[in-house]
């Protein structure tokens, strides 16, 4: 037999057996495998009931306590408008506030946070004083100051305040609180005349319809209006020297061109993630004067809260918080809440909830469901469990799955 002939036998056997090498890789690794299942979250969750609306038991404390931990950031993901939610807030905040906490950041703008703060500087006012101000501003069902509207929602900023918790706004001022700011910054005014009087008068009428019109018609630019205003650059231009006006009104400024860029179809939302994150800098700096390496709470809708980046694509609050964690070489803990009964009603054959369903499947109607995520991320990051790609961004975006029991939307307080 040639050396050629040789050459070529012994090629083939090698690749034969290369072939057989990594077919039994291939069923040793599927063996190895198991899809996630119903069975891997229970094992990772536990359940509790509240004895009181706004209360947890000895166990749940410790509980919770044990997850919150050492972390710096502690981060409560939300489906927003939860009456549950909120009631668990109030509760937490006790929890949080005696492992150190004491900043409380919300998805509202920075200025909104502070009328919040004024408004339950008396605590047990709180549910009244909102309730004005969601009388004197609102247009039609929406309240300018959004996700701490409602009566339930009242309870957890009540319960802040008392603790001592300073509020923090990330967010841009809302699309319905415009009015609010106008009327405060007529207070700031030093030199009222007629002329201004009636500036600001026109204005708010303005603005008041511009509103309404927006609330009735999703086609109208109502942010891109505002910025082409003639009457609100002059109203501006009163507060050129007043450096505490232009703070609300750069606020003012910069929530308009956000919404604008909605408006036009071009995307505000990464300027919005950056916005938000500057914010929380600012407020950060402000806060560590007063203590070394401040806690923070943070609750604001799930999107925002994500690891890594966002299911819409964008670099927002989370990733941010993950990555200043590892820089400050602290921590951070997200707990994402979900729902699986509302009204009486079974939502994991919904439309809608599809993606989520089998994490959602543990949750119970008349019980809390927590689990742990983490034991599941690791064992999908070494190959032992795999799942769908849905599932798997879940796993690995949070830490905590949160699901109360049978919840109801939060009532309006107005």
């Amino acid at each position: 037999m040639n050396l050629r002939i040789m050459q070529v036998i012994k090629t083939t056997l090698s690749s034969k057996f290369v072939c057989m090498l990594l077919l039994v890789l291939v069923v040793t690794t599927s063996q190895a495998q198991k899809q996630l299942d119903i069975n891997d979250l229970k094992s990772h969750t536990v359940y509790f009931k509240m004895p009181t609306l706004q209360t947890f038991d000895a166990t749940t404390q410790q509980l919770l306590l044990k997850a919150v931990g050492d972390n710096q950031f502690v981060a409560l993901a939300e489906l927003h408008r939860s009456q549950k939610l909120s009631y668990f807030t109030t509760a937490f905040l006790k929890l949080l506030k005696s492992k150190g906490f004491n900043n409380f950041a919300m998805e509202l703008g920075p200025f909104s946070a502070q009328v919040l703060q004024e408004a339950s500087k008396t605590p047990e006012k709180t549910l009244e004083n909102i309730q004005k101000i969601n009388n004197q501003y609102r247009i039609y069902r929406s309240s300018p100051l959004v996700f701490a509207d409602r009566i339930a929602d009242a309870a957890f900023v009540a319960e802040a305040s008392t603790l001592g918790f300073r509020f923090w706004g990330l967010d841009q001022e809302f699309i319905y609180s415009y009015e609010m700011h106008l009327d405060a910054l007529y207070k700031l005014l030093e030199n009222k005349n007629q002329e201004t009087q009636q500036l600001y008068k026109q204005l708010k009428n303005q603005v008041r319809k511009k509103a309404k019109k927006s609330a009735r018609s999703r086609k109208y630019a109502y942010n891109c209006a505002l910025q082409q205003s003639e009457e609100i650059q002059k109203f501006f231009a009163l507060f050129k020297d007043n450096k505490v006006a232009q703070e609300r009104i750069n606020a003012m400024k910069m929530s308009w061109e956000i919404y604008c860029r909605e408006e036009q179809r071009k995307r505000g939302s990464q300027l919005r993630a950056n916005y938000m994150k500057r914010n929380f800098d600012s407020l950060y700096t402000l806060a560590s004067q007063k203590e070394q390496s401040p806690k923070v709470f943070v609750k604001m809708g799930s999107v925002h809260l994500t690891r890594g980046i966002s299911p819409y694509r964008i670099h927002d609050v989370g990733e941010y918080l993950t990555a200043k964690a590892k820089k400050n070489n602290t921590g951070f803990i997200t707990f994402r809440h979900l729902r699986r009964f509302r009204n009486g009603k079974d939502l994991i054959t919904h439309k809608g909830w599809q993606s989520v369903r089998l994490l959602i499947s543990v949750g119970q109607k008349d019980q809390w469901t927590l689990t742990d995520l983490r034991p599941l991320r690791d064992k999908i990051s070494k190959g032992l469990l795999v799942t769908d790609k849905r599932t798997k961004f879940e796993i690995f975006s949070y830490d905590f799955m949160l699901i109360p029991p049978n919840d109801h939307k939060a009532k309006r307080n107005f």
